[in-house]
């Protein structure tokens, strides 16, 4: 009896397996294109947004922005960019789930916000208007690439901020309000940022007179 082959059904086994890795390529292919390809998925903030508290503050932080527990330190600081990013987020419209003030403190500097207060350290540093100040922190510490004003800098008045810093970004405990918590006494760092790739100080000034600070905030 001669041996008969089904040309048909052995086509559809070989044609459906085939249809079957196309399609899923194809809906790979969409996804990357959608930006929601593996390498997406769960990827970090795109951006760190610039502004500053919103008003001119005496150094001792601790009786304008309280915390619980008490005490002095970045919670502080950290305190009063909160207050502020929550009052104007929805008019800026921008949506941020850390908020950090760019002070420096004891044991945690501006300069080293990426490794002890986790900021994006690839991303770029711009404000809410979309003003690119620095390509990524690196580049924020060697100064902004123009100067931060228009929306999220309410309290810009003469373009200094407190920083506590030296002109690196790095902590100067001698100069720092004794981490922002004294402001009848002691002298702060501060910088002034009309000045071109401005420095992180340009001078100290008493913790008994007033200046805003600056803040970021990014959402990952």
């Amino acid at each position: 009896m001669p041996f008969k082959v089904n040309i048909k059904k052995i086509s559809l086994a070989i044609t459906l397996p085939l249809l079957f890795l196309t399609s899923c390529e194809v809906g790979r292919t969409t996804s990357t294109i959608a930006g929601n390809s593996e390498d997406n998925i769960g990827g970090g903030a795109e951006v760190v947004y610039l502004f500053d508290n919103g008003t001119d503050v005496f150094g001792n932080l601790s009786a304008v922005n309280p915390v619980t527990p008490t005490g002095p330190g970045r919670s502080y600081a950290d305190n009063g960019c909160q207050s502020q990013y929550d009052s104007m987020a929805a008019t800026w419209d921008i949506s941020c789930n850390h908020v950090k003030a760019v002070l420096s403190f004891a044991g945690d500097s501006i300069k080293d916000m990426p490794s002890n207060q986790d900021v994006p350290a690839d991303v770029s540093v711009e404000t809410i208007d979309g003003g690119v100040m620095a390509n990524d922190w690196d580049d924020f510490m060697d100064g902004f690439n123009g100067i931060p004003s228009g929306t999220g800098f309410s309290g810009y008045s003469s373009g200094t901020f407190w920083t506590g810093s030296d002109s690196d970004g790095d902590t100067d405990a001698a100069n720092n309000c004794t981490d922002f918590s004294v402001g009848s006494s002691g002298n702060a760092q501060y910088m002034d940022s009309t000045l071109s790739l401005a420095p992180w100080s340009i001078g100290t000034d008493s913790c008994g007179n007033t200046r805003p600070y600056l803040c970021i905030c990014w959402d990952e």
